[in-house]
């Protein structure tokens, strides 16, 4: 599934190319680059890939209020530049993508600042624990329920099948044969 989202920046295109192959690094990793056209790269959602295509168009950012503040007069537009983002991954919730899209941007707003740390994984260890966890106590619970170990089946070794099976029957059968046999001989 795709999912697209796009978000404006104030950075001049040039910049803006700069700071998306360095925060894709910082996420994920640069997969493609085709100069004017797109980058793309990948994005990890636990052990989920997901794909990013990222295109960018220059954008006037003078806004209407501007425009109407001024009388309508000429006004040099400033700059900016619209970042387009669509990601695709096997996942029909749709979570993998806005997950890598939302990271991708929070990581490219705070590209300047020093103590700003990516999300790589897209899931907390705490979140990853916690499954386990509960996986591994699940599988406790359902170990001490009597009923669900004897409807478990029995695996027996093949050494053991054989030695069942080279145990004559007949033995048995003849000495029930024998006790049959005496105790209506002896009536």
């Amino acid at each position: 599934m795709k999912t697209v989202h796009d978000f404006f920046v104030s950075d001049e295109p040039d910049e803006a190319v700069r700071k998306i192959k360095v925060t894709l690094n910082k996420v994920g990793e640069l997969n493609r680059v085709e100069p004017l056209q797109f980058i793309e790269g990948k994005i990890a959602f636990g052990v989920l890939p997901v794909q990013l295509h990222i295109t960018w168009a220059v954008e006037d950012a003078t806004t209407r209020l501007d425009k109407e503040i001024r009388g309508g007069a000429a006004v040099l537009p400033a700059i900016g530049t619209r970042i387009i983002v669509t990601a695709t991954a096997d996942d029909n919730t749709q979570a993998a993508q806005q997950n890598a899209i939302e990271r991708f941007e929070d990581a490219y707003r705070h590209f300047d600042r020093d103590d700003y740390r990516p999300d790589r994984m897209g899931l907390m260890p705490i979140t990853i624990i916690g499954i386990l966890v509960t996986l591994i106590l699940l599988a406790i619970l359902l170990w001490r329920i009597p009923s669900f170990r004897k409807s478990l089946p029995q695996i027996t070794p093949a050494v053991l099948k054989d030695k069942d099976q080279s145990k004559p029957a007949d033995a048995t059968d003849n000495k029930d044969d024998k006790t049959d046999a005496s105790s209506t001989s002896g009536r």
